[in-house]
């Protein structure tokens, strides 16, 4: 029992309040009738004094409100069940700390803000009384203040995300407005780590779900138990979008309901990089590594032989970190260019593994040559003559910026594939007969 379900009124199964029938309770009708008679004052009136007198909160009249949607801002001594989907303590440096989070029912959830310790855990169904209702963001939240009253329960009925009435949607179908989601995936990658917020260290788990349609990074706001490989439908949750990169960010309180294996393709099929255009791209919608085929039309300054500071990793010019000044460096491997595949042009990128792969040399084999000869620019001529004006097949993570699409390599190779070539003419034919 939570510190305030004490002074709580009883709460029927069917959410509405109700009059406790025991003897404690009947005796206090009693007094309060007895008062009312005495005083020649209304009952409720004399309910007050009385729960003065014990030290008791007098129990407001609400009204109960059916579904989370139905809430709006200006609401006022209103209740309603709910099920607690996030907590998060908020620390202030000069007065006391505050709670807040989301809770839910199956129309949705909303966020909320406590000003007391409601000691309460994620799933908790609860029944709250007497809250108001406020604009926060430009959308309603619930504010559970000294005035309110939280009973936990034991009925979860809607009170979970819909399931058996609902359609998963297809990772292709979010975008950056997307909420509540509902999808059907298979877990490629889940790492845990730890990020600092608000000076304080937290536990989160991001990595990537794919399905059929594509595939999609994912943040989870606390620790979660899902397993690398496992199809999950996931109910809950949000995505927000960054220079065309979508991510679906998810919380503790989100539902991880187990799937058959069958249900989503195998591993080997979802990471397999889908076939693309650049012009395609440009749309802003990605959902995982790309496969494309192009010319290098140009090598751009900054590729080959570098130095980067030790203490934050930035590129050294002459010797100077932008932000540490004169300090101790290491030698590091870059590659940046443009991509042109007939439909559109791209920014490309590569890390130290993709400057060693296409030299078929170590970092510490560049350095030595570099040395030898004298010249900083002998990668980068290496590279030039490798690469410029030569058709290529990437592997690439895109995102977009105002420029333009930025492919981010994880793979490059010479030439294309011939055999692939072909099968798409054939199929191209086929389509124009």
């Amino acid at each position: 029992m939570t510190r305030r379900e004490k002074n709580a009124p009883e709460i029927g199964t069917d959410g509405a309040l109700r009059e406790n029938d025991s003897e404690e309770r009947l005796k206090l009708q009693e007094e309060v009738h007895r008062l009312s008679e005495e005083l020649g004052i209304p009952v409720d009136e004399a309910a007050r004094i009385i729960y003065e007198e014990k030290g008791m909160r007098y129990p407001v009249k609400t009204k109960v409100i059916g579904a989370i949607t139905d809430l709006s801002p200006g609401m006022r001594n209103v209740s309603l069940r709910a099920r607690i989907v996030s907590v998060q303590k908020v620390e202030r440096s000069s007065k006391d700390p505050y709670f807040r989070g989301y809770i839910g029912d199956s129309s949705g959830e909303i966020r909320y803000t406590a000003w007391e310790d409601l000691d309460l855990q994620v799933n908790t169904p609860v029944f709250l009384q007497n809250v108001l209702i406020r604009e926060w963001n430009g959308k309603p939240e619930v504010v559970l203040n000294d005035q309110s009253f939280i009973t936990v329960i034991e009925d979860l009925e809607g009170l979970l995300p819909r399931i058996d009435n609902s359609v998963p949607s297809a990772l292709t179908e979010l975008n950056g407005h997307s909420r509540d989601i509902d999808i059907e995936v298979r877990i490629i990658e889940a790492r845990e780590t730890m990020v600092t917020s608000r000076g304080k260290e937290k536990e989160i788990v991001k990595g990537i779900v794919a399905d059929r349609t594509g595939r999609m990074e994912f943040t989870c706001w606390g620790p979660v138990d899902i397993k690398v490989g496992g199809c999950y439908r996931i109910i809950g949750g949000y995505v927000k979008e960054f220079r065309g990169v979508l991510n679906l960010n998810l919380s503790p309180g989100s539902i991880f309901d187990p799937l058959p294996d069958p249900r989503l393709p195998p591993m080997d099929e979802l990471i397999r990089p889908e076939e693309s255009r650049m012009v395609n791209l440009l749309s802003g919608k990605f959902s995982g590594p790309v496969s494309i085929r192009g010319v290098v039309l140009s090598i751009r300054n900054g590729s080959g032989l570098f130095q980067r500071c030790v203490e934050c990793g930035r590129r050294m010019d002459k010797g100077i970190c932008t932000v540490h000044g004169k300090v101790a460096s290491e030698w590091d491997l870059g590659f940046k260019g443009i991509l042109d595949d007939g439909s559109a042009t791209a920014f490309i990128k590569g890390d130290r593994n993709i400057v060693e792969k296409l030299l078929n040399k170590t970092i510490e084999e560049v350095t030595e040559e570099v040395k030898e000869n004298l010249d900083p620019d002998t990668v980068l001529i290496q590279m030039e003559d490798m690469l410029k004006g030569r058709p290529v097949t990437v592997t690439a993570d895109p995102s977009l910026d105002e420029y333009g699409v930025i492919l981010d390599l994880s793979d490059i190779s010479l030439g294309w594939d011939v055999e692939q070539m072909e099968r798409e003419i054939i199929s191209m034919l086929g389509v124009m007969v």
